[in-house]
């Protein structure tokens, strides 16, 4: 900020962000498909009347604007409030690529995530690494480890979703799994159980 009266009353300095549902903004019942977002907060300052060029330390962000917004507390002494220019600078910085990422090219471009059914404990990977999960798991969403399946389920190499892991022969169940109904069992509530009476229990068999 070249600041050229009454330096220090500049509090806030937000940007333009698009926005959608998967920010958690609720767009649908929005006039406006973006919001401010402060990058930079301060009480007034009392600075002395002559000008400067003011260079506030800005919390980084991850995404483009065109759009900056400031605001200004014009109480007490500065009650008029001069500036020439403003100027923003973007300097990008380089992330290492998180566990079930990695990214092949150089340039700006991002990380690509593991295939479903794969995962990755590796950082800042330059090339594929990703590897199946093994049999009895499945990939967490981020693909960066595999979790195992629940009890009495099973699953094959490379799955992606517990939906993936079936109860085994001679189990059944109403949960949110496969099913794989054993020669002997009936339907049960909850997860994969063995020997249930209609009414879901296991009492007396």
């Amino acid at each position: 900020l070249y600041e050229t009266s009454g330096p220090g009353s500049c509090v806030k300095i937000m940007l333009r962000r698009n926005v959608s549902n998967s920010d958690g903004f609720d767009v649908a019942n929005s006039s406006l498909p973006w919001k401010w977002d402060p990058v930079w907060e301060s009480e007034k300052e009392n600075v002395a009347w002559s000008s400067r060029i003011f260079a506030p330390p800005l919390q980084p962000r991850e995404y483009t604007t065109q759009h900056i917004r400031l605001e200004f507390n014009m109480s007490g002494n500065h009650e008029f409030y001069g500036l020439d220019a403003v100027q923003l600078v973007a300097v990008f910085s380089c992330h290492a690529c998180a566990e079930g990422k990695f990214k092949t090219l150089p340039g700006p471009g991002a990380c690509v995530q593991c295939a479903p059914g794969k995962y990755s404990k590796a950082t800042a990977a330059s090339k594929d690494v990703c590897l199946s999960c093994p049999m009895d798991t499945y990939s967490a969403e981020n693909n960066s480890m595999c979790l195992a399946c629940p009890l009495n389920t099973s699953s094959p190499a490379s799955s992606s979703t517990i939906h993936n892991c079936l109860c085994n022969s001679g189990y059944t169940g109403k949960g949110g799994w496969g099913l794989f109904v054993g020669a002997g069992t009936v339907s049960c509530s909850g997860s994969c159980q063995a020997n249930c009476d209609s009414s879901g229990s296991t009492e007396g068999t």
